[in-house]
């Protein structure tokens, strides 16, 4: 559920960014901006006299010659002139976050910023460019105005089978009944049709398992913007494949092909808010204009796989907003460095953090751990939809009545389709099959023992219960494919002597961290409450977290928050509180 416990301490919140130092020194340049400490805004006009003004914390705070004491007097020309010299490093065109107290201030902002952005104007918040140091000391000069902040940059935190973390949260791929027929067609601009928001770096509306009807039309099912983007990097035919594979988690239709989503129909309205560039980084400000689109659009679940904001106050209230004002669950990745910090949006007390599992239910590596961690979801080693043509490309294996097993082509391998019946090369080295077979054996097997058999294809299965992800191998040059323990027991035990075809299928692929394990959680939570439209946020909430399967310590930990989310167990939740 939406976390309840106190907001953490905004000195614990570091933020890692992967650009060069000059962006530490901006960062240490703006501190005055929140992630240094919870009094560093401008605090009411009645504390004036007890507290040094914004300008001189502000010149203290970027000094590193001076002691960290109230600013004297005779100091301001010195820290005037460093912080002006970091400027310079850095360059101007800084992105900016500035609070304003009244109209004087909102038109002091105005003045001083250039490229005005997005505006909280609830919150008399907005986000701009900040031109030069001289423009910075001029608003750090006027009462009017509260707090500056830097814009911070996040970064997305990477025949027919449904992946293991769909069977894990769906329960065995259990979907509510639905008032509206499986495969009817819907329309964003139906009030009654569910909307969920994805906000990431846009979605292939192309790929055949993300079918939008009527794109660029009232009557679309996906309806999509940029925000704060070059022009040529459009939602809706993206190169980057962050967004796209986190919407096949949450929609990939069931149609006979590729993967399976949490919500499998058409009856789904899709709001894709591209903020994201071609490498997966954008500023907060065009997050958060995507986020109030998606809201403004009808969105009632909205997904954030992306990480590395810090804590602002308007922000914080435009979150509590959607939540207690406007009936919105928002659901974002913890993060991914595996340690304590507090990352954001996740941590902010009205979004739903969501950590990892892997495919043995346990934490991941890379998970976030700590006290704001909500859910968690599957994140590793994830199978979902990729634009068509980016490189990933998955091999299935479609056995018997067309049962397919998906998995990834060994490194080397041609990746051809090819045909043979299936043989069980049980040590991984004795193959024997009649004429044109496929062989099926466990990992540290032989690929040459299968082609010298008269071999064509082989399917590797890990001997333990992760999946391979790599497999290198020489002296042979067939087609070799890697399939998870499960399937190759499956295969071992169901479908040896029956015919099967490897086939190369373009568009899907594996990505991990919490950006994955987000939509898992997002997906189900909209799967339920599109089953129950009368109930509210809060309860569709609760009935998640109280059904979680608890993972860990007892109760709620910071490891796995209350644990995996359970679909069927939240559906059922909900009919028995009486909304649905």
């Amino acid at each position: 559920m939406v976390s309840l416990s106190s907001l953490p301490s905004l000195s614990s919140s570091s933020i890692s960014y992967s650009s060069s130092s000059s962006r530490f020194s901006l960062a240490r340049l703006v501190c005055v901006l929140l992630a240094c400490t919870t009094s560093i805004a401008a605090t009411a006009n009645e504390n004036a006299q007890a507290a040094p003004s914004l300008r001189s914390r502000f010149l203290a705070a970027n000094d590193p010659d001076h002691d960290g004491s109230i600013v004297k007097l005779h100091e301001i020309e010195h820290a005037k002139f460093h912080g002006r010299r970091v400027m310079e490093t850095v360059g101007v065109g800084l992105h900016v976050w500035v609070a304003y107290r009244n109209p004087d201030g909102q038109a002091h902002v105005q003045g001083n910023l250039t490229s005005i952005g997005y505006e909280l104007d609830s919150y008399k918040t907005v986000a701009g460019v900040l031109p030069s140091m001289d423009h910075l000391l001029n608003m750090l000069d006027d009462g009017n105005i509260d707090w500056i902040a830097e814009d911070s940059i996040l970064k997305a935190a990477v025949s027919e089978t449904e992946p293991y973390g769909v069977q894990f949260v769906s329960q065995n791929g259990y979907r509510p009944n639905q008032s509206v027929a499986q495969g009817s067609s819907a329309s964003c601009s139906d009030p009654n049709v569910f909307k969920v928001g994805i906000i990431d770096s846009g979605m292939s509306v192309f790929h055949p398992d993300l079918i939008c009807n009527n794109v660029g039309t009232a009557q679309s099912n996906c309806l999509g913007a940029s925000f704060g983007l070059d022009s040529s990097l459009s939602w809706y035919n993206p190169v980057a494949y962050h967004g796209t594979h986190v919407s096949g988690i949450i929609a990939a239709r069931k149609n006979g092909n590729g993967v399976v989503g949490l919500i499998p129909d058409d009856n789904l309205c899709i709001l894709t808010a591209r903020v994201l560039d071609d490498h997966d980084f954008g500023l907060f400000s065009n997050i958060m204009a995507g986020v109030n689109w998606a809201a403004d659009n009808g969105a009632k679940v909205i997904n954030l796989s992306l990480v590395g904001g810090t804590y602002l106050p308007a922000i914080n209230q435009a979150f509590e907003d959607f939540y207690q004002n406007r009936n919105i669950l928002v659901f974002a990745a913890a993060g991914n460095d595996g340690s304590s910090n507090y990352a954001y949006p996740a941590s902010y007390p009205s979004v739903i953090s969501v950590g990892a599992v892997d495919i043995n239910k346990q934490h991941t590596w890379f998970s976030q751990r700590n006290s704001m961690v909500d859910l968690v979801g599957p994140g590793q080693d994830i199978l979902s939809t990729l634009p068509l043509g980016v490189g990933n490309v998955i091999a299935t294996l479609s056995v018997g009545n067309g049962q397919g097993f998906s998995g990834m082509y060994a490194q080397a391998s041609p990746q051809t389709n090819i045909q043979g019946t299936l043989i069980h090369c049980a040590d991984g080295y004795t193959c024997n099959g009649p004429g044109r077979h496929i062989c099926l054996m466990p990992s540290g097997g032989s690929p040459q023992a299968c082609q010298m058999s008269g071999g064509v294809a082989v399917v590797i299965y890990n001997t333990n219960a992760e999946r391979l992800t790599d497999y290198s191998y020489s002296g042979a040059s067939l087609t070799v494919m890697m399939v998870s323990n499960a399937d190759g027991q499956i295969l071992a035990g169901s479908y040896i002597g029956q015919y099967g075809q490897v086939v190369a299928n373009d568009g899907y692929g594996f990505m991990f961290g919490t950006s994955m394990a987000t939509p898992h959680v997002a997906g189900a939570a909209a799967s339920v409450w599109r089953a129950c439209p009368n109930c509210g946020n809060d309860q569709v909430a609760a009935c998640l977290t109280a059904t979680a399967m608890d993972l860990g310590s007892y109760g709620k930990d910071t490891l796995y928050g209350s644990g995996m989310v359970q679909g069927k167990s939240a559906y059922q939740c909900l009919q028995r509180s009486g909304c649905c």
